[in-house]
């Protein structure tokens, strides 16, 4: 007997999120009131976000390389925590640009030892939710 992993988890992070159009196709097609609906917008959300943080690690450990990476996130309780945070930031951000920065300030962090705290700030203040625009008035 094998066992399977929950959801259809192939071991493998997709490159490709679902696109809004095929969300709300079967958002519309899963007729159900608000169970079915909900579901089919929350597992695109999770796979846009796993999409968004698997993009973010690809490019840390291109940058890095992955030995290099084990050993210092290993070694480093600070960095390990550097590397969670600027991660989590990337997968929730909208913006492509603001998620390549947090990737790039990660991996300077795990490239120069003295950078860490530094770094650390800045990935903190990147951390917060992207400031949704005000109209004029």
């Amino acid at each position: 007997m094998t066992l399977e992993e929950p959801h259809g988890w192939t071991g493998e992070w997709s490159k490709e999120p679902p696109a809004w159009s095929s969300t709300l196709a079967r958002r519309w097609l899963a007729r159900v009131p608000f169970g079915g609906a909900a579901q089919v917008l929350v597992e695109d959300t999770r796979a846009r976000a796993a999409n968004k943080a698997s993009c973010t690690f690809d490019e840390i450990v291109e940058e890095t390389g992955l030995e290099r990476l084990r050993e210092r996130l290993g070694e480093n309780p600070e960095l390990d925590a550097l590397f969670a945070h600027g991660i989590a930031a990337a997968a929730r951000t909208g913006y492509e640009a603001k998620r390549r920065l947090l990737g790039r300030l990660v991996s300077a962090a795990v490239l120069a030892a003295a950078k860490v705290k530094e770094t650390n700030l800045f990935v903190l203040a990147l951390k917060e939710p992207d400031a949704t625009p005000k109209k004029a008035r």
